[in-house]
């Protein structure tokens, strides 16, 4: 029986077919919480609570709720569920990134801190779900968003 040869396209093509695609519409569940970029400005990733400058998650994993209802923070009445992480819908793709919006965040909520271009979008890579930051998820998302 003969080996069969390998060579980078083939390799390549075989991670191509096993990489899951973006699609707008798709809802991914954040297992690490996400921050803003060091590139965005302070007086735009940063509010005031109780006298102090805090820069505000983009989306927040479950382990991350757990320690707001801990440690009583207002981050914790960000989310309309804390039983889970921070659910993001893509809404615009070019098939190796995607621009979400995260859902789980209360409308009142968005409207007073994730209005600046900046920070009202998430944008997710094959990489965040490589190491984890996201998964996929395929249902009961209705339950979480609403």
């Amino acid at each position: 029986m003969a080996k069969e040869i390998y060579t980078l396209g083939k390799l390549l093509d075989e991670i191509k077919a096993q990489t899951p695609k973006f699609e707008k519409g798709q809802f991914f569940e954040t297992l690490k919480s996400v921050y803003p970029s060091a590139k965005i400005s302070n007086d735009v990733k940063n509010i005031i609570i109780e006298g102090k400058q805090v820069t505000i998650p983009l989306a927040c994993s479950s382990k991350a709720k757990r320690q707001f209802k801990k440690d009583n923070s207002l981050f914790f009445e960000f989310s309309k569920d804390n039983s889970r992480g921070d659910f993001l819908e893509i809404v615009e793709t070019d098939g190796y990134t995607a621009k979400c919006i995260n859902r789980s965040i209360k409308d009142d909520i968005r409207e007073k801190y994730y209005m600046e271009e900046d920070i009202k979008y998430i944008t997710i890579t094959f990489n965040d779900i490589l190491d984890n930051t996201v998964k996929r998820v395929y249902r009961g998302i209705k339950n979480f968003i609403n």
